[in-house]
């Protein structure tokens, strides 16, 4: 088990929640890690490809399933947003995340990763 059991039953609950809110789909609860996911309905996935051979809204999906078999609460939400402010993707484990990847400019960084004043955080 990854998660205390007062973790555990608490992601479950949560789960339950989810699994009777109609703005939710795939809600997921892994038996093993105590790891809960969902994804709201108005959660908007990039189709545009990546230079991968990926669509990018891919990364959101696989990272949401790692995070949960590794037994964190990740919830990705709403991004309906009528005043065009910039939204977070949605939570973990109730903080506000957002889920970036490098893949459109993964040559660039990598080459400032190789001059002496890289920084590493």
């Amino acid at each position: 088990m990854i998660v205390s059991d007062q973790q555990r039953e608490e992601n479950f609950q949560e789960y339950l929640r989810l699994l009777n809110n109609p703005d939710y789909v795939d809600v997921t609860f892994d038996e093993q890690s105590g790891g809960v996911s969902a994804i709201h309905l108005d959660h908007k996935f990039d189709k545009q490809m990546g230079p991968f051979g990926r669509r990018r809204g891919d990364y959101e999906k696989e990272v949401t399933s790692i995070l949960r078999t590794n037994g964190h609460r990740v919830l990705l939400g709403s991004e309906e947003n009528p005043y065009y402010l910039k939204n977070n993707d949605g939570l973990l484990n109730d903080l506000p995340m957002d889920i970036k990847t490098v893949e459109s400019n993964i040559v660039d960084y990598l080459k400032k990763a190789t001059t002496p004043s890289a920084e590493w955080f």
